[in-house]
């Protein structure tokens, strides 16, 4: 079968690492913009060290996000080294015509998970998206805050969700009132461990997904009328599709809304047997290291929300 939209939608032609995306619109460029974590997956080296190390990369697509070229790699100054980013969220504040990128840091490269300071999540500012400047670290005593997500709320403010390593990789949030001071974290939900969490609204729902830790059964859906009240949906993207390399779960995803139309933005690692242990004091497997970035459309069912990863669609940001 031929797809309408490429899949996989993206291959990161440096390392064929490409993983959790997050979709911008450039207003300078006039493009939409991919930006994600930059696995090094074509190396072999010991332990989990191709998935630190990661530079955050960049694609960009003139075409409503059917072809994407890639662009090279943000240049973000923090510390010396060489040091590990991850899971980059942006949201562009219009009043001020300014960028606002929240990214996991960490210390150097560590070849297992846990081993360097998780500074916590860094927060710059672009007018441009290609010059970044460091604005702070956005911590919490006794936490461990990476894979931040941020949606406007009902009265203008702004919230946060995201994964407490510390508490039981729950899902927390806080609240800001300009995107620079945060408050004091709360639980968001907490029925199971999970990471990359992403919150948009479509067709009259809020809905958060997640991506759940140890079993790799696909993203967990929770749906919410007022973005404090989580009720558990189920899953998606559990299930193999016949698209190319989409034949593992999907994962750590982004979302972005376009019109009547959502489109579900994840990565797959679509030769890694997730059943087989980590051996940290071993050279990495580098086919289970690659990823690639697909899409799928999302629609609402009885209420619920649907992603057939099967669907032959053509997309138009």
């Amino acid at each position: 079968m031929r797809f309408k939209t490429p899949a996989p939608l993206y291959r990161d032609p440096v390392f064929d690492g490409a993983a959790d995306p997050v979709i911008i619109y450039n207003h300078l460029e006039k493009e939409w913009w991919m930006v994600y974590t930059q696995r090094r997956a074509v190396l072999s080296v010991v332990g989990v060290s191709g998935s630190h190390g990661t530079a955050l990369g960049a694609a960009s697509s003139d075409d409503g996000g059917v072809n994407w070229i890639y662009r090279g790699i943000l240049n973000l100054s923090i510390d010396r080294g060489h040091n590990t980013f991850w899971a980059p969220e942006i949201i562009y504040e219009e009043k001020t015509q300014t960028y606002h990128m929240y990214t996991t840091y960490i210390r150097g490269v560590p070849y297992k998970w846990g081993q360097s300071k998780r500074d916590g999540i860094a927060h710059f500012t672009s007018k441009n998206l290609w010059d970044w400047d460091f604005e702070s670290f956005i911590t919490r005593q006794g936490q461990e805050i990476i894979d931040a997500c941020i949606h406007v709320l009902p009265n203008g403010k702004y919230r946060m969700w995201f994964r407490d390593t510390v508490k039981g990789c729950s899902t927390c949030a806080m609240d800001s009132e300009d995107l620079y001071n945060w408050g004091d974290p709360f639980l968001a939900v907490h029925d199971e461990q999970a990471e990359g969490p992403n919150v948009f609204h479509f067709k009259g729902y809020y809905w958060l997904i997640t991506d759940p830790l140890g079993h790799r059964h696909g993203l967990a859906v929770y749906r919410s009328g007022n973005l404090d009240d989580w009720e558990k949906q189920g899953y998606i993207l559990q299930d193999k599709s016949i698209r190319p390399l989409d034949n593992s779960p999907g994962r750590h995803a982004d979302v972005c809304v376009s019109g009547d139309n959502a489109y579900i933005f994840y990565f797959t690692q679509p030769y890694k047997d997730y059943s087989e242990k980590t051996d940290f004091e071993k050279l990495s497997n580098i086919d289970y290291n690659r990823c690639v970035i697909q899409v799928a459309k999302l629609d609402v069912i009885d209420g619920k929300l649907a992603c057939n990863r099967n669907e032959n669609f053509l997309i138009s940001l």
